[in-house]
């Protein structure tokens, strides 16, 4: 994958992120786990500060009896969705509360413990869209946006004896010398890599004879044999 496709997965990224449904700004980041004990002092303060901040914003006066049950979902910052029993003095009612502890903890929702669908995103999308742009202007101006960035990694050759490696080395040395006008042998391959691009490069260490002196050149070979296509990228003399 050279950078250029980088960048068209980038594009392609931010035009889903702009134009699909998953682009509402409430959509979640992460799963929401039970909470297995709901007798925590932590979640006891988170309890009641949610009770306490939803008098203060509407006037009621409701006191903590107890929490239910309870959920916990990781963004950027924990997300708290508890069932809360509560009374105001003549009779309980249970509420759903959803708190946010990214800095200082805030009230997302409080209401009655119905099924109804209580959501706070703390990483929206438009944040998403940002990060794309970001990575997109990096890939565009960085160094390592030019055109021959390799897309995989050197992997040693386990096997020089196989006979597909005999094969690339000896098309290697037949091709340098029709160029070149020389007249070297074949005696072996010393050692090579393999690199996965549009196809293979074969990197071999290539021991040679002229007829009266032994050689040692590093040959690159570019194959795609699906049709049935080689090339014979460099053959250089190795220093003894």
């Amino acid at each position: 994958m050279k950078i250029p496709c980088l960048i068209v997965f980038s594009i392609a990224l931010l035009s889903m992120l702009l134009f699909s449904d998953a682009a509402r700004s409430d959509a979640l980041v992460g799963g929401w786990s039970p909470i297995k004990d709901v007798n925590d002092p932590h979640i006891a303060e988170i309890a009641n500060y949610a009770v306490t901040e939803y008098d203060k914003r509407s006037g009621a006066k409701l006191k903590l009896l107890s929490v239910v049950k309870g959920q916990t979902q990781v963004v950027a910052g924990t997300n708290y969705r508890l069932v809360l029993e509560t009374t105001n003095g003549s009779a309980t009612k249970n509420y759903r509360a959803v708190t946010n502890t990214l800095g200082k903890s805030k009230i997302s929702r409080f209401g009655p413990g119905g099924l109804h669908t209580i959501y706070q995103a703390t990483m929206k999308i438009p944040c998403l869209i940002v990060f794309s742009i970001a990575l997109l202007s990096m890939l565009l101006f960085s160094d390592a946006a030019r055109s021959d960035a390799l897309v995989g990694g050197w992997s040693p050759i386990k096997d020089v004896n196989d006979p597909h490696i005999a094969e690339i080395a000896n098309y290697a040395v037949t091709e340098y010398d029709k160029r070149s006008g020389a007249k070297l042998k074949l005696l072996s391959v010393v050692k090579g890599q393999t690199q996965v691009v549009a196809g293979t490069n074969y990197r071999l260490v290539l021991e040679t004879t002229n007829g009266s002196a032994t050689k040692n050149y590093r040959a690159v070979v570019w194959e795609k044999p699906w049709i049935h296509f080689r090339n014979l990228t460099s053959f250089d003399p190795l220093l003894t």
